[in-house]
């Protein structure tokens, strides 16, 4: 069906410890650390090809349990026991965090220079993510200021800088 008028519950989902919604994507991360995608997955947010996904899939991460992820229509991110953050998809306004050359990827890769992160947050075109200390980072469109960067920063941050204040 379409819609659902009343709840119900995610086939194949147990012991959810946390969920991340995108405009037609989802993420659930359950108590083991295993990353959960199903929905839209034009850009390979779900598992690397381009089909959608009607029910929950166990997303292939290279290495460790996801403690927060982030999905929307155009790519995703993980951010692992380690504090390293992955991402993939469509990364057109930087939002993959590999400087100017990476607009496009099915599978996870590091996002470089980013360490000790505990939480994440993407709209469809920038990020923004939380480390341990409290400091905040960021990267993808800056075109309405929506990093926090002040006047007359770039358009366009490639890969994460910290977010003065």
């Amino acid at each position: 069906p379409n819609s659902v008028l009343t709840p119900q519950p995610v086939p194949g989902l147990q012991n959810i410890a946390k969920i991340r919604v995108g405009s037609g994507a989802n993420f659930a991360i359950d108590g083991s650390g295993t990353l959960w995608a199903w929905g839209y997955n034009a850009y390979g947010q779900i598992d690397g090809n381009t089909w959608p996904s009607a029910a929950p899939t166990p997303r292939a991460l290279p290495i460790g349990c996801t403690l927060d992820a982030a999905v929307n229509d155009l790519f995703a991110l993980a951010v692992l026991e380690d504090g390293s953050v992955l991402s993939w998809g469509n990364g057109q306004s930087g939002q993959l965090g590999d400087g100017p050359g990476v607009v496009f990827r099915f599978f996870p890769a590091p996002v470089s220079g980013l360490t000790d992160v505990v939480s994440i947050s993407a709209s469809n075109s920038h990020v923004l993510a939380v480390k341990r200390d409290g400091t905040v980072w960021g990267w993808g469109s800056n075109l309405y200021s929506q990093l926090g960067l002040g006047e007359g920063a770039p358009n366009t941050i490639y890969s994460p800088v910290q977010i003065p204040g």
